[in-house]
């Protein structure tokens, strides 16, 4: 089976050609007042409810300027902040390492088989809790 175009150039040529005799169509009445309509409103916008691209050069620069401002004044009062969290949490800071010293001298006078027995009932509970709420739900609430 033999190509009827002898290159896609050609082709296009005669696709173009084609679109272009057709007839150009109109939109339709409704569409075309909604689209006048919107139109009409949107020319009658203040310039602040425009997009920012369209705002006068004055109002971009001052925009511009104020939420420069604004960053630095946000920088500033973090930096203050984090200085104030600083100077409180130092008596946190050294109430939390006295309360761990103890917690590791506590745990230094325990043995070792006594923590790993307790963890390992933690875990078994853990378990069963987990295993009776399972219970629980497929009792109460799934009815097969």
């Amino acid at each position: 089976m033999s190509d009827p175009f002898k290159s896609p150039e050609e082709m296009d040529r005669l696709v173009h050609h084609a679109l272009r005799r057709l007839p150009a169509r109109r939109a339709p009445p409704s569409l075309e007042i909604r689209v006048l309509r919107e139109l009409q409103q949107r020319s009658s916008e203040s310039w602040w409810q425009r997009s920012y691209a369209d705002w006068p050069a004055f109002a971009r620069g001052a925009f511009f300027a104020i939420c420069g401002a604004l960053m630095g004044l946000a920088a500033l009062a973090g930096s203050q902040l984090a200085a104030l969290l600083a100077y409180w949490s130092r008596p946190i800071m050294s109430s939390v390492s006295g309360a761990l010293q103890t917690l590791a001298s506590i745990g230094q006078l325990i043995a070792p088989l006594w923590l790993l027995s307790g963890l390992c009932i933690a875990l078994f509970l853990y378990a069963a809790l987990f295993g009776l709420s399972i219970t629980a739900y497929r009792t109460l609430y799934l009815r097969l």
